[in-house]
């Protein structure tokens, strides 16, 4: 602990500035009267908050949060109506869980090009889901207005509670787990992690660029479709090589994230595994879903389905005719 700083002002009174104290000696300095009882009661508070700061295990200080964001998430779903207020969040809840374990070794290579590619990540989705007008709240997944259809109230309720608002927060939360790793033993930073940098921005290239033309491309459709011309579904640019490259690079950037933690406890496997393997299982059955209302709306996406791979970007197995 550091002790207090004692000051003299200009009137000749003598002030007392605790940097960071015991709580000892901040009722000693109360005794001898250098503090009020406000001031007393002010340090003691400021010092029981850097204590638990300093002393409590950051995986439960970002559980606890966890736990709040998602009881907040439920609460304003029901609320709202509205299921896609974890979407709103989805951006931003990682960079959060990321920063505040960064906090405690700031310094740390290993956490800085984590946190940072983390940062990027945020920052790219939350540009996106924004100039979609994901966070007006009026916004809500169209795949969620569709499962409520077909699903009774009281159903969905417990859904959207266990699974939307608690599952899919924990989720977050888990997968920027190798920070927490890095954090706790703090490895000499090597090669591993240059190149879990290194994927980790390719793939971030990759659904940048998707998500980009996958834009312009509704864009056109609504001015075609206002000409009385008619487009389908996008099959150009990177979409030639897989139906969800966007999905695809996602699902990678978090297991190159993954490899930092590799790199850390130089073990191929470690138990933050189950963050980018939870998130490409919850990538399936999500998908699943979107295949299936784009199979409703386009029969002709059938064809597409059997020639180009799902989230893998390859060459698809015959040639076929890009959207125009």
């Amino acid at each position: 602990p550091y002790s207090a700083l004692v000051s003299t002002q200009s009137t000749g009174s003598i002030s007392v500035l605790l940097v960071m104290t015991t709580a000892e000696e901040v009722r000693s300095l109360a005794e001898t009267g250098y503090l009020s009882t406000c001031e007393l009661l002010r340090n003691l508070n400021v010092h029981s908050v850097k204590s638990f700061y300093e002393n409590q295990d950051p995986l439960v200080s970002v559980f606890v949060l966890m736990l709040v964001v998602s009881l907040v998430c439920f609460v304003a779903s029901v609320v709202l109506n509205n299921i896609s207020i974890v979407d709103m969040l989805w951006s931003v809840l990682p960079p959060l869980y990321g920063g505040y374990i960064f906090s405690f070794q700031p310094r740390d290579s290993r956490m800085q090009l984590a946190f940072l590619a983390i940062s990027l990540w945020g920052a790219r989705l939350t540009f996106n889901l924004a100039i979609k007008g994901g966070y007006s709240l009026k916004f809500e997944d169209y795949r969620w207005v569709y499962i409520k259809q077909f699903v009774h109230p009281a159903i969905m309720l417990f859904f959207n509670f266990t699974f939307v608002a608690f599952y899919q927060n924990f989720l977050l939360m888990l997968i920027v787990m190798p920070v927490y790793v890095s954090l706790r033993l703090q490895t000499p930073l090597n090669t591993m992690d240059y190149v879990a940098f290194g994927l980790f921005m390719l793939f971030l290239a990759i659904e940048s660029i998707s998500d980009w033309q996958q834009r312009q491309f509704r864009l056109r459709k609504e001015a075609e479709e206002k000409k009385g011309k008619k487009l389908t579904f996008l099959q150009s640019g990177l979409f030639y090589y897989s139906r969800h490259p966007n999905f695809w690079a996602e699902q990678m950037m978090w297991w190159s994230l993954y490899l930092f933690s590799v790199s850390a406890t130089g073990q191929l496997l470690n138990w933050t595994v189950s963050g980018p393997v939870l998130l490409s299982l919850l990538f399936q059955g999500s998908t699943a879903l979107t295949e299936k209302l784009a199979l409703q709306k386009y029969p002709e996406y059938c064809d597409y389905q059997k020639t180009t791979n799902k989230f893998v970007m390859w060459f698809p197995s015959t040639p076929k005719q890009k959207s125009k």
